[in-house]
């Protein structure tokens, strides 16, 4: 009898797994709602990795959670590395989700600000934003992130769809930092924008092997706006 349940419940959250949101110009998931057997495996290996990492993801555990048989897997994704490859689409379609909402939240906040004849919002609100939810989705999907940026990326080799989706995340960033400088500084777009994603990337890093576990949330973005102020200056 196969069950989701199997997985480490003790540490499973299968919500979170099976509620992934994924970006459906991606090929794992066109695969996945066009077949219901290449949706369960994908289903299950979301739960076993969310639960366990790559570690635990081996082919004939996703295909017993999925109640169907290793051959399915090859079948619908080609083997392992084609369920790895969904998940790590998986990672940086939540990062995308992620940034939408940062947009949404601090186009939401000025408007109210307006309406309410406030000051505007700072300069950098939206850039602090986006670096906020570079974080926050590596902290609810520490698996994902591994995978994506982390000590697993070496193990996958993404496609060119898949590092295009990725490279998209960035130039996210970048875009909020292009309406964030002055005209005089715009040549500052491209090398502030390494800064940023670098600082991001290591504050993650180090917080993920515990050597910031007591650091405070205002201090992570003071540093980005520290980072952003002097513009002006060499980068």
């Amino acid at each position: 009898m196969c069950s989701y349940n199997e997985v480490a419940p003790e540490v499973l959250d299968v919500k979170m797994a099976r509620n992934l949101r994924l970006n459906p110009t991606h090929a794992s998931d066109t695969a996945a709602t066009a077949n219901p057997t290449a949706d369960a495996l994908l289903t299950a290996a979301r739960v076993i990795f969310a639960a366990e990492g790559i570690q635990g993801l081996s082919l004939r555990r996703v295909a017993q959670q999925a109640c169907c048989t290793t051959i399915a897997v090859y079948t619908r994704f080609g083997g392992k590395n084609g369920l790895i490859g969904a998940l790590y689409d998986d990672g940086f379609a939540e990062l995308a989700n992620a940034q939408a909402k940062a947009q949404a939240k601090a186009k939401a906040q000025a408007s109210a600000n307006a309406a309410r004849k406030k000051l505007a919002l700072p300069d950098h609100a939206l850039v602090l934003e986006l670096c906020k939810s570079y974080r926050a989705t590596a902290q609810r999907f520490p698996h994902h992130y591994a995978l994506m940026l982390g000590a697993q990326s070496g193990v996958h080799t993404p496609s060119q769809a898949s590092q295009n989706a990725a490279l998209a995340t960035l130039a996210t960033l970048r875009a909020a930092i292009l309406d964030y400088l002055d005209t005089s500084e715009k040549e500052l777009t491209d090398p502030l924008t390494l800064r940023l994603f670098a600082f991001c990337h290591g504050w993650v890093g180090l917080e993920q092997l515990g050597f910031l576990a007591n650091a405070a949330d205002n201090a992570f973005e003071a540093s980005i706006v520290a980072l952003l102020v002097p513009s002006a200056n060499a980068v």
